[in-house]
């Protein structure tokens, strides 16, 4: 006899499981958990889908490319690069969201959708810490202030008194939420007036300001680096080191005068939150060997790009610490998306 059948060979009496009963309840249960697993030990199988948020020319995009290619050497697969630009990232946000949580689908981005859009949208169609996992962060970058040649500004004072002695004030680009933010913060604390105009990412608004639609821009240093060394633009200054390679004697905005105006963001990997944490660790652990290839490393640095590996849960740490200082930011400064 047996504990679990005691009438073998007989049906059970009433409200009684037999031991075939149990045993297929157990297998049951435990197939979802085997059927994670198995996939998570297959992974990858098939090319991988990098989504970016913005079009190209920013250094969501460019970054995103220059990975793509060691990542896919490191995980046996091809890593593919596509670009869904639209509402600050929102459409490509919302889209990685919703992906199945299989590795396959994973959203290259950074400090705008996961950590501005937040402090500064009312409402969203995603959560960016209940939707989303975090793989690694990619790398760190500061704000650099440009203008076109012909405003007459040379440097961040200029542009402090071109503002002051026009009632309309100055107009600036900004390709994503990060550098709205910097923006209104860069004219509350300097006492100016701004008019802000979105782009769909870096390399429209810096080809705007090119083509003298705009005044000025906030930007990351990748989208700046061509342009300006072809004499297009004129950037006057950076939040923070490193320096592009390009633009060596670049002053920082704190020796331009203004110490309190600190902006530093960060461009990461993050995957659908039901992904498997093997999976997660395998992509972390790819994007980690990518960037301690001395190729990569050298090609961020010459973009101004510092390359910043993290684990998971530090890339998760920083998503969380951030969303709370923007927060008080956009509520200090009154920054609301669409106002």
């Amino acid at each position: 006899m047996n504990a679990l059948d005691p009438h073998p060979g007989t049906d059970p009496p009433p409200g009684t499981l037999s031991r075939r009963h149990w045993l297929a309840l157990a297998a049951a249960s435990a197939s979802p958990l085997l059927a994670t697993q198995s996939r998570a030990q297959a992974f990858p199988a098939k090319p991988l889908r990098m989504i970016v948020g913005f079009a190209t020319g920013g250094a969501n995009d460019i970054v995103a490319r220059m990975l793509a290619e060691p990542m896919g050497q490191a995980l046996g697969q091809p890593v593919i690069v596509e670009n869904k630009p639209g509402a600050d990232a929102i459409v490509a946000a919302e889209y990685v969201a919703r992906s199945q949580g299989d590795g396959y689908t994973l959203f290259f981005a950074g400090s705008g959708p996961l950590t501005i859009n937040p402090a500064i949208y009312a409402k969203l169609p995603y959560d960016a810490v209940k939707d989303f996992t975090p793989i690694s962060t990619v790398g760190t970058l500061g704000v650099v202030i440009a203008t076109r040649p012909d405003l007459g500004a040379k440097t961040v004072a200029d542009v402090i008194r071109l503002a002051r002695d026009r009632p309309q004030g100055l107009s600036f680009g900004s390709g994503s939420t990060s550098f709205r933010i910097a923006g209104e913060t860069f004219a509350r604390q300097a006492g100016i007036k701004l008019l802000h105009v979105p782009y769909k990412g870096g390399g429209p608004a810096v080809q705007a300001l090119a083509g003298g639609d705009i005044d000025l821009m906030f930007a990351d240093p990748a989208s700046v680096v061509s342009l300006a060394s072809a004499g297009r633009i004129l950037a006057l200054a950076i939040t923070s080191e490193p320096r592009p390679q390009s633009m060596p004697n670049l002053p920082t905005v704190a020796e331009s005068g203004l110490p309190d105006f600190d902006f530093n963001f960060f461009i990461g990997l993050a995957a659908p939150a039901a992904t498997p944490a093997e999976i997660v660790r395998r992509v972390s652990e790819a994007v980690g060997a990518s960037l301690n290839q001395p190729a990569l490393r050298e090609r961020m640095l010459a973009l101004g790009i510092r390359p910043a590996a993290s684990t998971p849960q530090q890339a998760t740490d920083r998503i969380r610490r951030d969303i709370d200082r923007f927060t008080a930011i956009a509520q200090a400064a009154n920054i609301r998306a669409g106002a």
